[in-house]
């Protein structure tokens, strides 16, 4: 544990300064809808390790639907289909301050994972949000890896958003836990399992 600390402090200061650094391509664009609009141009994380699969979506929306209702990774191993364990997961808001960490959770239990709340239970308002996992891949190469990017939350799913336009992009440029390809790879062809996007 006391190696992992410094290095998820390193990890927390990167992530802080690449997000204000990527501020200024919003410049010209105001207001929360600027900011939902942006954070769904983010990549999934698409990646390999060892016998490991990992796929980190773009987007979820904590809605109690019960279809993307969690943030974690999708973690499958590709010789026997079970799952890596994510040692820690943090979650950072905007500025960079913690709002959520999860330590030594299993990704496939339906209860783990970020739901969209403060750890005193008050929620996160809709918009972009920092993460960091650190995921063992429980094979032989024994070596864990962090894993950190940009995500969106998104509360206005199944029909609540006023913009038309937004709602169409969230269908468009965001990748959900749902679109996961079994393979380690997000394919924006299959259902997202959001009402909206039908």
């Amino acid at each position: 544990m006391n190696r992992i600390f410094p290095l998820f402090l390193t990890t927390l200061l990167g992530l802080t300064l690449s997000y204000c650094n990527n501020d200024d391509e919003s410049a010209g664009s105001s207001g929360q809808n600027a900011e939902l609009d942006r954070c769904c141009n983010t990549e999934p994380v698409e990646e390999t390790i060892g016998e490991v699969f990992v796929y980190i979506p773009s987007a979820f929306s904590p809605n109690g639907d019960g279809v993307n209702d969690r943030f974690r990774p999708v973690v499958v191993n590709s010789l026997d289909l079970s799952s890596a364990n994510v040692l820690e997961m943090l979650i950072m808001d905007v500025n960079g301050e913690p709002i959520y960490r999860e330590a030594n959770f299993d990704p496939s239990n339906a209860g783990s994972g970020w739901d969209g709340l403060f750890l005193d239970g008050t929620r996160y308002e809709e918009g972009s949000f920092s993460y960091a996992a650190l995921i063992d891949p429980k094979d032989v190469s024994g070596v864990a890896k962090w894993f950190e990017g940009r995500a969106c939350l998104l509360r206005c799913a199944n029909d609540n958003c006023d913009d038309t336009q937004l709602r169409s992009r969230f269908c468009m440029d965001c990748f959900w836990e749902t679109q996961h390809d079994g393979e380690g790879k997000g394919d924006i062809r299959l259902d997202s399992g959001e009402g909206f996007c039908e």
